[in-house]
């Protein structure tokens, strides 16, 4: 709430006649309103300057946000603004950033908005592919003035210090009969407020990033999802997203009539077998990627992992066994990784030469590897390093198990996907262990248990950049402030909780 002079330099001081700006917060009076900002984050802190203006007799608030996405927090954003407009009255007109910033971590939705007195009169698009975006409304000045006679605000507005004011001579309204009278321009209605399905951001969200800069089945239906969405903006009239469409695609007069024919030319996937593979996984993901319009291939990548094997045995003098063959822990993970680590290599490799081999258009270009790993994954640790878990962009990063699996539910309804039946009810395996009488022995669920706590955090520092979406999202980049360079396990600490916890149940006990 304090201004300060700012010198001028010479050769704006010469054109406006000027040798000084007030420079600071401050509330512009024009001759018919008075108009106030504030930021993104004072907009979430409990005393925002908003409420300060408004007592002041400041009747405009602008808010120019960049307020990241994340699942279900457009509400909170509405809640917030409606909020202080309802209790004080007043205009806010909210304006967020889109698209995804230059780090690929962070991204913003959008969703633009103008209220009157807590009513949403106009919404700006969510997760939207357009470049710019202009949300308008006409309103009645007056409806704020009246709304603020009718409530007991006075008393609080008269005991306010008096907020820095920068006077303009100019007129921002138009006379109530120029509007009132026109057959142009009409007075903005009330409008409720679209608040998507949490299903509906994940699948809009991913497809923006995906554009713009279960768990491997849920990141295939991710460029899909992204292909319809682009279908979607082609068909309102965007320019913008046709043209990138075919400088990505490499065709000048590509016009799809469906996302299957992207799909096509963006997405490559590949099953890559071993010995310890089922027959049921290798149907699935064909069937997925046939249905999606996916450019598929399936390989047997036995050769590498036996070369790997080979070499280690070379090397040792040592022959790891399976734990169902009598080896020790050690060796059966060890076994389990090499699966795991040649996949990443093969995949890189089919990234690197897809174009070429396929002779598209540009052919050449390298493809970016979309890894498949989760939070949930990520939290625990479960997962080997510079795996399936590793990639250039990783869309499912910041996702948990259970929302991919709710995506997968909603996007088999809402696209007529029924081939993601299959995978909703098929038991989470990693397949990395011998089949045993026709039975994989590694169940996800069953073989990670309860019981690894915090030893697996130092995993978290090479995860894949990941869209942030969620507040759980583990992303070490900035929001897992877990430590890893020192023993994390806390002895003490939870010492002290069991031992709390067991006074309650026994007085619990007692009670019954």
């Amino acid at each position: 709430m304090q201004t300060e002079p700012y010198y001028l330099e010479s050769i704006i001081e010469r054109i406006t006649g000027q040798h000084t700006v007030p420079f600071g917060d401050a509330i512009l009076s024009t001759l018919d309103t008075a108009i106030g900002c504030e930021t993104c984050e004072e907009l979430f802190t409990p005393s925002n300057p908003s409420t300060y203006m408004g007592l002041n007799g400041c009747e405009i608030i602008l808010n120019s946000s960049a307020s990241h996405a994340e699942l279900r927090k457009l509400r909170t954003r509405l809640d917030l603004i409606a909020n202080s407009t309802r209790k004080l009255g007043g205009i806010y007109v909210y304006a967020n950033a889109t698209g995804v910033d230059g780090e690929a971590r962070m991204m913003f939705d959008g969703s633009s908005m103008i209220l009157v007195n807590g009513r949403v009169l106009e919404q700006g698009s969510q997760f939207s592919l357009n470049p710019v975006e202009v949300t308008v409304a006409t309103i009645d000045i007056e409806q704020v003035r009246s709304f603020r006679s009718s409530i007991s605000r006075n008393v609080q507005g008269a005991a306010q210090p008096d907020y820095p004011r920068v006077e303009f001579p100019i007129r921002l309204s138009r006379p109530a009969d120029e509007v009132y009278f026109s057959d142009v321009l009409k007075m903005s209605k009330d409008k409720e407020l679209r608040i998507l399905d949490p299903m509906e951001e994940i699948w809009l969200s991913t497809s923006v990033y995906l554009w713009q800069c279960l768990d491997s089945s849920t990141v295939a239906l991710f460029v899909y999802g992204m292909a319809r969405l682009v279908m979607h903006s082609i068909a309102a009239g965007e320019t913008t997203t046709l043209s990138d469409l075919r400088r990505v695609t490499g065709i000048k007069d590509f016009s799809p009539k469906k996302p299957e024919e992207i799909v096509n030319l963006l997405l490559t996937t590949c099953y890559m077998g071993t010995v310890n593979s089922s027959e049921d996984t290798k149907s699935r993901a064909k069937k997925l990627s046939e249905k999606l319009g996916g450019h598929h291939l399936d390989i047997s990548i036995d050769n590498a992992v036996g070369a790997h094997n080979d070499l280690i045995k070379t090397a040792l003098n040592f022959t790891p066994r399976y734990s169902v063959h009598g080896g020790s822990r050690a060796e059966n993970l060890a076994l389990q990784n090499i699966q795991a680590r040649n996949r990443m290599v093969v995949q890189y490799s089919l990234a690197q030469l897809a174009t070429t081999a396929r002779n598209l258009p540009r052919a050449g270009t390298p493809l970016l590897v979309l890894s498949s790993g989760n939070v949930d994954e990520n939290l625990r640790g479960y997962y080997t390093k510079y795996d399936a878990s590793s990639g250039d962009l990783a869309p499912l990063g910041s996702i948990s198990k259970t929302d991919a699996r709710r995506f997968q539910s909603w996007a088999r309804d809402e696209w007529d996907l029924p081939i993601m039946t299959d995978f909703l009810e098929a038991t989470p395996t990693a397949e990395l262990l011998p089949l045993e009488a026709g039975v994989q022995d590694d169940e996800s669920e069953n073989e990670m248990g309860m019981t690894y706590e915090a030893i697996n955090r130092h995993k978290a520092t090479i995860i894949t950049p990941s869209i942030h979406l969620s507040g759980y999202n583990p992303d070490d980049n900035r929001h897992d402030l877990r430590p890893f360079l020192y023993v994390v396990d806390f002895p003490w600490q939870f010492n002290k909780i069991k031992a709390h916890v067991e006074k309650l149940e026994a007085r619990l006990q007692k009670r019954a």
